[in-house]
């Protein structure tokens, strides 16, 4: 135990690189404005003082060029925010779907932490925890120093470390999704899988998406009958619904076409109507080539053509998983044609969990790991 205290302790020396680059190279993009006004409760009598406070904390805390940056040119979104406060009010519902990440935010501005400094600590803790989270599930299979090596080697990675300079939720999110696994496939407890999947849906409401796959694919093969799974989908509408009726939010699942088509990001609602969805996907993939999800199909299909091998504590066949994450990303870009490229932020967790599948079929002792 001693032993593992000091590699924990070590973890966080190699991850202090990281906080350093999340903190002096966090991406102020227009987002973190309205997430900040939502979490300090801005309504028509008094968005006046709360945009000149998020202003204010985003001016001491981003650099020069960053704050320009979000004020916008001439005639944009940005400038109009800037210079017209109650104009923010019409953006705020497109960032409402994610109350968690906003509640957050405003539990830290009360507790002292400035304001424009809430999002970049909400990622640096998530960031850290997932760190933490695939250190001890690498444990199960490989030695300290190995799993050590592996946990560093993926939070390195361009998609963990890019999602982590975004004042965004997804960091949050994909640390959910990657402990819900945890706790499903390795350790079979069905119960905290359930509840950290409601916390989950809370942090942004797209979620029910992955959610409702993976309790299906649970259900399929046989790990849960059908009334625990019909239970757990009602459950997770239930929180969808009450969350989307709190907030008075009137996106739906498909939220990024909507997000699109009210800032015509690029004319990328244009682009779209113009295509049907096998275009789209096709799209999508020709992105996906020139990243990182290129290497990951690679590796899925390496998983595939390799004889079959049951992994994690609970015997899953190691395909099926790999189908199951494939099949949430496919599914996410039918319901959410808009969504950005498959290299996106949105998609990291599924690209860890891809990764831990070939480290743990390729590279480790699983059978004297599976006999414990």
């Amino acid at each position: 135990m001693v032993r593992n205290r000091k590699y924990y302790l070590f973890l966080l020396f190699l991850l202090v690189p990281a906080w350093f680059f999340i903190t002096k190279y966090q991406k102020y993009n227009t987002d973190i404005i309205f997430y900040l006004a939502l979490s300090q409760g801005v309504d028509s009598t008094n968005v006046r003082e709360v945009h000149d406070r998020i202003y204010k904390s985003l001016k001491e805390l981003a650099p020069a060029d960053k704050f320009e940056e979000l004020k916008g040119d001439l005639n944009s979104d940005k400038r109009e925010t800037y210079e017209n406060p109650p104009s923010m009010l019409k953006h705020l519902p497109l960032y409402s779907i994610k109350p968690l990440y906003i509640a957050l935010i405003s539990i830290f501005s009360i507790c002292g932490v400035k304001l424009a400094f809430a999002p970049v600590l909400i990622s640096l803790i998530f960031f850290t925890c997932l760190a933490f989270l695939l250190f001890h599930w690498l444990q199960a299979y490989f030695s300290n120093p190995m799993s050590l090596l592996i946990t560093v080697m993926l939070c390195y990675s361009p998609p963990v470390l890019y999602t982590g300079h975004f004042a965004s939720p997804d960091l949050m999110a994909g640390f959910f999704y990657l402990l819900i696994c945890y706790f499903v496939f390795e350790r079979n407890h069905l119960l905290e899988g359930t509840l950290l999947s409601m916390i989950a849906i809370a942090s942004r409401l797209d979620f029910i998406i992955p959610c409702f796959l993976l309790y299906m694919f649970l259900w399929l093969n046989k790990v849960m009958d059908w009334k625990y799974f019909v239970f757990a989908i009602f459950i997770f509408l239930m929180v969808y619904i009450v969350v989307t009726f709190s907030i008075g939010s009137t996106w739906g699942l498909n939220y990024y076409s909507a997000y699109a088509a009210h800032h015509n990001i690029a004319g990328v609602n244009e682009n779209y109507q113009q295509q049907n969805i096998f275009e789209n996907i096709i799209q999508k993939i020709h992105w996906g080539y020139r990243s990182y999800f290129y290497a990951m199909c690679i590796v899925c299909f390496l998983i595939a053509i390799s004889p079959a091998t049951k992994i994690f504590k609970n015997a899953y066949k190691d395909y099926y998983l790999v189908l199951l994450l494939l099949t949430t990303i496919f599914v996410r870009i039918l319901v959410q044609p808009q969504m950005h490229a498959l290299d996106d932020r949105f998609y990291f967790s599924y690209y860890l969990m891809i990764l831990l599948i070939a480290c743990i079929k390729f590279c480790s002792n699983r059978d004297k790991a599976l006999a414990l």
